[in-house]
Formats: C-alpha cells, structure tokens, sequence
C-alpha cells in the first residue's frame, strides 16, 4: 500500500542517517512536523549519500500524497534506475550533491550573519569578534578583534568593502554603531546617539545611510560622507523596543518592533508611511528583498508577498523563531528557531523546500546570493553550512 511505501522512505532514512526523519519532544510535536514538514535531506546529513538516492526518499515521503510513488512497481522503476546509474526524475526536490559543512565559529553563541552581497564571503559575529569565511568551505579566512563587544547584528555595506555592527553595552556613552573596514580590519566611525542598546543594523542601497534599530523605541539614521561630522536624527513611533530594520530604498525605511508592528518610513519627511501588525507576538527579526517581508518572532514565523494587505503565518517551526533572512532577489526565505531547526521555504507561496535538525537555538541564518546554500550560526558557538535544493 501507499502507507507502506511511506514508511519505507522513513526506514531508508534512518538506515542512512541513524536519525528518525521527524524528531521532536513530544508525540504531538512529532507528528505536526511530520503533517507540516518537507521531507528531510539524507543527502544533507551525510555527503556520501548519492543525489539519486535521496530523490527516492524524499519522493517516498513527500507531503503531498500525490507527488509520492503510487505503486511498488513505480518505486521499483526508480530504483532499478538508480541501480543503472541513469538520471532519476522525481517529483520532489533533492538536495545537490554538495556537502553539507560545520566549523567552530565562535567561542560564544554566533549571534549576527551576513553573507557578502557578490557571494565571496560570509561575516559573522560573536564573542567580541568578527570572522570572514570562505562561503564554500567554511575555513577562516580574517578575524577581526577591537571594540565590538557582544556582537548582535551585522549589515554588510553593498560594495562589501565595509560593514556595520552593533553589541551589548552597559555604559549610555557607549552605544550606537560601529564600522569596520573588512580588507584592513581596522576599526572605523562610531556613530553614537541612541540612549539604549540597538538590536539591529542596516546599510542602505546606496551606501551612505545607516540606520540602527534601538531599545529606546526608536529608529536612528546616520549618513556616512568622508570627511564630514556624522550627526544623527531618529524616528519614532513604536511602542515598544525596535528590534529591526531594512532598507527599501535610500529614502524608505522598514522597521519591526516588540509591540508587533512592522512600519515604513518615508526618511524625506521623517514620517511613518503605516504599520501593519504581524501574526507572531513580538517580533524579533525581519528580512527585506524583491517586495517581500518576513518576520521572525515568539509566536513563529509570517511574510508579507508584495500588494498583500497582511501577513500570512509560514508553518514549521516548534517555538519562537529567533532569525530570519531573504535572498535579494526575495525567491527564498530561510529561518532559525530556538527548537534548533534551520527552514528554508520558496517565498513566493510560502512553501516549505528543506528542513535541517538541530540541537541549540539557532540565533542567526544567512542565504547565499545566488540561493544555493543556507547559513546558520547556533547557541553553542557552531557555523553551518547546507545546500539548497532548486525551488520550481
């Protein structure tokens, strides 16, 4: 029976992998992953596994009934064509044969992540450090120390030359942004201003705006022009701690707060433009690209698709969801939760592509600009690197 053939893609799984295919806490935990989630990548756990194999599996075990094999026959077809080495055509997506990659990032949790707009390398922070990384192999490749502090968010400038952090202070004098020249390391402007801790940071497209999501309820901007005296100016209208920001354009802001809103700011005139309130409790991250909005926060995991009127709530996650990330042409959407789990989902339907387990909150996620890789930085300190499979 079809019921048989399902189970049999779980039993593959574990044979290969040692791992059940949906693994939870709690009973009911399972089964909402296993109704909700994609099925898992073999191939994505152990890099041996051959790409054909793992189309099997996760086409035995696809959600949708339909796009499973129907008959014992069917599967026998595929699998003999594996056997011959010929090209299998399922109906799900495999993950490419391209190893999945884990370094020790930090001596503390990796708490900020940025991939380089060009793909050549990807930025995280941490424990008072900033770390440059070869994007496929995850070897060091600069360390850059100073006065960080507790890293908890980067922005990499767009000409990847630059970028811009903010860290845990315990002195009002102290706080604001920080920028760093990543081909020297050398420690650049500080623009101060913020009366409290700043959760988040963003450059603008151009280059010369920045903006810092603050504690203090409020959105702070800076121009960075050579030579000149960088005075800041703020916005205001949430009533809660700003926890981030995204750049539109040079002159259009978005903003998400712990009160559950996300706005838009017109930065000519200073003004909000409108808040839309989204479906996941305070929000603790957002992500911006091709029109599309994705926020992360307590109660899960929503994204706005472009024109929409409101958020719709993505499934998947078991707990609050700490980060999240878009590619800049907005295709893809990637997550991280506090469960361990890092998901990437299309962005145009919200379809949910791959899931990769883990053990430790994962505090940051990064996609790489052309969407075939997925970056997560976790509570213990751990870097990691999955591929993704194509989205169609």
């Amino acid at each position: 029976t079809r019921s048989d053939l399902y189970s049999l893609g779980g039993t593959m799984y574990f044979c290969l992998t040692g791992e059940v295919p949906f693994p939870g806490k709690t009973l009911a935990a399972k089964l909402r992953r296993q109704l909700t989630d994609p099925p898992p990548s073999a191939a994505a756990k152990r890099s041996d596994v051959p790409v054909a194999v793992d189309a099997v599996i996760r086409k035995l075990m696809a959600l949708d009934p339909n796009d499973r094999y129907q008959t014992p026959a069917e599967l026998m077809a595929a699998l003999d064509a594996v056997l011959k080495d010929v090209p299998v055509k399922p109906g799900v997506k495999a993950a490419p044969a391209v190893p999945s990659v884990f370094a020790k990032g930090h001596d503390g949790p990796v708490s900020a992540m940025a991939a380089a707009p060009d793909g050549g390398f990807l930025l995280t922070g941490g424990d008072g450090a900033l770390k440059l990384w070869h994007p496929a192999t995850l070897k060091e490749q600069k360390a850059i120390v100073g006065d960080l502090g507790p890293v908890e968010h980067v922005a990499v400038a767009p000409s990847g030359k630059w970028a811009a952090t903010c860290a845990i202070r315990l002195s009002a004098a102290d706080m604001g942004v920080q920028l760093w020249d990543l081909g020297t390391g050398s420690q650049g402007r500080a623009l101060r201003g913020p009366t409290d801790n700043i959760h988040a940071v963003a450059v603008s497209p151009d280059g010369q705006g920045i903006a810092a999501a603050s504690a203090d309820k409020m959105v702070w901007l800076w121009l960075r022009e050579a030579g000149k005296p960088t005075s800041p100016s703020c916005v205001k209208g949430h009533t809660a701690a700003v926890t981030g920001v995204a750049f539109v354009t040079a002159d259009s802001l978005l903003s998400a707060s712990a009160d559950g809103t996300v706005r838009q700011w017109d930065l000519k005139t200073g003004k909000s433009k409108g808040a839309l309130p989204a479906p996941v409790g305070a929000i603790g991250a957002l992500a911006f690209a091709g029109k599309r909005v994705a926020v992360a926060g307590r109660e899960g995991l929503a994204l706005r698709q472009p024109h929409a009127g409101s958020f719709a709530r993505l499934p998947g996650h078991d707990g609050p969801v700490l980060c999240c990330a878009l590619t800049p042409d907005g295709r893809l959407l990637a997550s991280g939760g506090a469960d361990g789990a890092v998901r990437v989902y299309r962005a145009e339907d919200g379809l949910p592509l791959i899931a990769f387990p883990g053990e430790k909150a994962v505090r940051a996620v990064a996609l790489s600009p052309a969407g075939d890789a997925v970056y997560a930085g976790d509570e213990g300190g751990t870097l990691r690197r999955w591929p993704v499979p194509k989205a169609t």
